[in-house]
């Protein structure tokens, strides 16, 4: 691979799951530490939303293994699970704190209440992580809203984050005692610094020397990924994949341009290289998550005006690009930023 090529340590831009390669944005931070400190506290149930890929998942894991070290808290991380009623997912619930069920719903919630009541008496707080949450249906989300009865005094005896895209956030609007009783969170993309910190942090943590990407370069990165960290990934690596192709440096002002069309109209951004894999306008269905490395989503690529575009600076970028969404980047059906340093 490129590696060698730019003398790294290994690949800086997966969209794997690595924790040495997760950079934290002030936004990102502040997020984690609310949700921890509504959980520590037991302030009540707290959710957080955001467009795809822009580090939900990344977070909920991290606050997973940071209460997971504390003896106090029985931690419990699941993925929305694809069950229709309140009773199999109440069976669900107790089954990851080992509760035993029963087949009567109402029995089930008795036994799980003296479950949480026998906790809190030893001092011991469940806490329940749900990541994909805008995958739950009223159903579940009515059962979690029973669970913040489940209190004493003004402590909840559960502890609820769930994490979740954009629609997880209209859901619990629309549940106006859901709404009242849930404190929300939100992650918005990566500014312009935070793009350049990003990039720059994840090139060193790949033993990295001098950031192959000027200042315009870094401008016209959040350009087209409209500072989503796992387009930001997609696109830093494809353009590094290409220059390791073509055997140029980025740093080489001869560096070639792209290729011409093919018969279809269509160019790729890489030798074998389909229409349909890179840099497209997301489409909401899946997320996951990773400035944060380590969430999974299908983005659908929208096709545009096809155009070529070098700056004064040597950014070069070939790119069909479809007009944004409200809230979204512009959406990229292929792309490749060169840089040249002078």
């Amino acid at each position: 691979m490129y590696t060698e090529f730019f003398a790294l340590a290994e690949i800086p831009f997966r969209i794997t799951a690595d924790p040495r390669f997760l950079w934290y944005s002030p936004q990102h931070r502040e997020v984690k530490a609310k949700i921890l400190h509504h959980i520590q506290t037991r302030k009540g149930p707290i959710y957080l939303f955001a467009d795809v890929g822009t580090g939900k998942t990344s977070i909920a894991k991290r606050v997973h293994d940071e209460l997971a070290e504390d003896k106090s808290k029985q931690v419990v991380f699941a993925y929305a699970p694809n069950l229709k009623t309140s009773n199999a997912f109440l069976r669900f619930i107790m089954d990851e704190f080992a509760v035993k069920t029963s087949r009567n719903y109402g029995a089930s919630l008795k036994s799980f209440e003296e479950f949480l009541l026998d906790q809190y008496r030893s001092d011991v707080s469940p806490v329940l992580l749900v990541d994909e949450a805008q995958n739950m249906t009223g159903d579940m989300l009515t059962l979690i809203h029973h669970l913040f009865n489940f209190s004493i005094n003004t402590e909840f005896l559960i502890q609820v984050a769930l994490f979740g895209q954009n629609e997880l956030h209209a859901k619990v609007s629309r549940n106006t005692s859901l709404r009242s009783r849930m404190v929300p969170a939100r992650l918005e993309p990566l500014d312009h610094q935070g793009v350049q910190q990003m990039i720059e942090f994840r090139w060193h943590v790949a033993g990295g020397a001098q950031l192959p990407y000027d200042e315009n370069a870094v401008s016209e990165i959040y350009r087209l990924t409209g500072g989503n960290p796992r387009d930001i990934c997609k696109l830093c690596d494809a353009a590094l994949l290409r220059a390791f192709a073509d055997r140029r440096p980025l740093t080489n002002r001869t560096c070639p341009a792209f290729p011409p069309p093919t018969a279809s109209g269509d160019n790729d951004l890489m030798p074998g290289d389909s229409d349909d894999d890179e840099f497209a306008q997301r489409s909401g269905d899946n997320d996951d998550d990773d400035l944060m490395p380590g969430d999974n989503d299908d983005n659908d690529l929208k096709s545009g005006d096809n155009s070529t575009n070098q700056n004064d600076c040597g950014v070069l970028a070939r790119q069909k690009v479809t007009p944004p969404r409200t809230g979204e980047g512009p959406g990229v059906r292929a792309a490749s930023v060169y840089s040249f340093r002078k």
